[in-house]
């Protein structure tokens, strides 16, 4: 999965001005100490098959290091941040839907020039992969489904003195499913900043419409 990372995760990193160091679980350079780090991200599903470390994680996110994870299967282990949820199967649906009361999702409030701004369909059905475990004492920021049968897509926490934001599917991301500059854009780094050890700065454009003129 790295190339949905290099293709698609990585440009938004750049685009917004965050600056980061890559590291390359497959490689042979030893893992760097997490805690020095503002914020670690996880950039692809399935970072590791197995054999995460969660221990180095945990050191440095309850120090107040921030985990912003596109990869849900390091939730598949035991962890300090994780719990025992029951299995969970498969979920599918084009319906996104936005609990608007926090910092990363409030841009999704309606208003009276986006009545439905706090939903958004897409053009095929993200997939929640199935779980046992689950981020421990989160808060779901938004969903996918309907009439009540829901999965959650996006979940943030506190642990220790760190925060933890988790997709369950980064699938939006693909033009085929939404790309972007559709509406979820503003999740990603919102979620890196509120996640993020603060100080944290980042380069990012301003939120105003930009045109550039050529001479052609």
């Amino acid at each position: 999965f790295y190339e949905n990372y290099s293709d698609f995760i990585r440009p938004y990193l750049d685009w917004f001005g965050i600056p980061y160091d890559t590291y390359d679980a497959n490689g042979t350079e030893p893992l760097p100490d997490l805690s020095n780090y503002a914020v670690i991200i996880m950039g692809h599903r399935a970072v590791y098959t197995d054999n995460y470390p969660l221990t180095e994680l945990e050191t440095a996110i309850s120090s107040g290091t921030g985990l912003y994870s596109f990869d849900p299967h390091l939730f598949d282990f035991p962890s300090a941040f994780c719990e025992n949820v029951g299995i969970q199967p498969d979920f599918y649906s084009t319906e996104v839907t936005f609990n608007t009361g926090h910092y990363i999702t409030e841009s999704h409030t309606n208003d009276i020039f986006h009545p439905t701004n706090d939903r958004i369909t897409v053009k095929q059905p993200l997939h929640a992969w199935s779980h046992t475990y689950d981020l421990m004492n989160s808060t779901i920021l938004a969903t996918i489904g309907t009439d009540g049968n829901t999965e959650a897509l996006m979940q943030v926490a506190d642990f220790g003195n760190g925060r933890i934001v988790k997709w369950n599917s980064y699938q939006w991301v693909f033009d085929e499913y939404l790309g972007p500059v559709w509406g979820m854009d503003d999740l990603i780094w919102r979620g890196i900043v509120w996640a993020a050890r603060k100080p944290f700065v980042i380069q990012g454009l301003p939120p105003m419409v930009t045109m550039r003129v050529d001479d052609v």
